[in-house]
């Protein structure tokens, strides 16, 4: 009689359990909502993009990919799209940086690589030799290179120039941008004055955007005004977002390091190339 009237309470204290579970995944439900409502009126209180550390970065990464396409209806601080290219560039990251203590590669598959690096890629041997260094494999010497590439029936200095610029135009434009500076001549009561104005064109959609202007355009100037519009960099397409620029010295290596922060890739236009800008 004992085991039967625990068998009838432990069905009557499962129901509550279930009961309980019901009520508290309902209220769940609405603590996600109201969250999500907040961190919208939240985040259009801000009026512009977030700018986010690598830490967090990795943090956001963590707990949002998971969520798969789920994520789309929740992300707030960045747009899908770009929560997507954190993770690629992540991803390329680990693939670049192997961890210390991996396997020895052996002396043939370092051969192979190298064919499989100049049938893929068409690149020379000194190309290859600095790719190998990045994977930390120094054993070989550029002659070592050179000569396997001859052998197996490989240009060890293959002519460069076959990806032409408009190839490359044709394959960024949708997230294709250049920046430059043109000036004005203003007047005024102590005479003419010049004003150097910072713009950024949106290759695709011809958008101008000014980013301002000043009589004395340091680096520093630059790099200020340029952060304070980086927000037109959002795009929802998959493509890395490429920025070229001239050789002016206003456009500095710190430049090129700020705006690798917001996704954007810098691509230096070779000296007295206008038909390129």
């Amino acid at each position: 009689m004992t085991s039967i009237a625990f068998s009838k309470n432990c069905s009557g204290f499962s129901e509550i359990i279930s009961i309980l579970g019901k009520f508290a995944h309902s209220d769940i439900i609405r603590q996600i909502e109201y969250l999500k409502v907040e961190n919208t009126i939240l985040r259009s209180k801000l009026g512009r993009r977030i700018k986010t550390t690598k830490s967090e970065k990795r943090r956001l990464i963590k707990y949002g990919k998971p969520l798969k396409n789920s994520l789309k209806e929740l992300i707030s601080i960045a747009s899908y799209s770009t929560f997507r290219r954190w993770i690629r560039i992540q991803e390329d990251l680990t693939k670049s940086n192997p961890k210390v203590g991996r396997p020895r590669i052996t002396t043939e598959e370092i051969r192979q690589l190298i064919i499989q690096m100049a049938s893929d890629n068409n690149w020379g041997y000194t190309r290859i030799l600095g790719e190998l260094k990045k994977l930390r494999i120094k054993s070989f010497s550029r002659n070592t290179v050179r000569n396997i590439l001859i052998e197996y029936g490989f240009d060890p200095a293959p002519k460069r120039g076959k990806d032409t610029w408009n190839d490359f135009i044709h394959r960024h434009f949708e997230t294709l941008w250049a920046c430059d500076f043109f000036t004005k001549t203003v007047w005024t009561i102590l005479g003419p004055k010049t004003f150097y104005v910072l713009f950024f064109i949106n290759v695709s959609t011809r958008k101008v955007f000014i980013a301002g202007l000043t009589q004395n355009p340091t680096q520093e100037w630059v790099i200020d005004h340029t952060k304070a519009i980086a927000h037109i960099f959002e795009t929802d397409k998959e493509s890395d977002i490429i920025l070229i620029r001239d050789g002016d010295k206003k456009f500095s290596k710190e430049f090129n390091t700020a705006l690798k922060e917001y996704e954007v890739n810098v691509f230096q236009i070779p000296f007295r190339s206008p038909n390129m800008n």
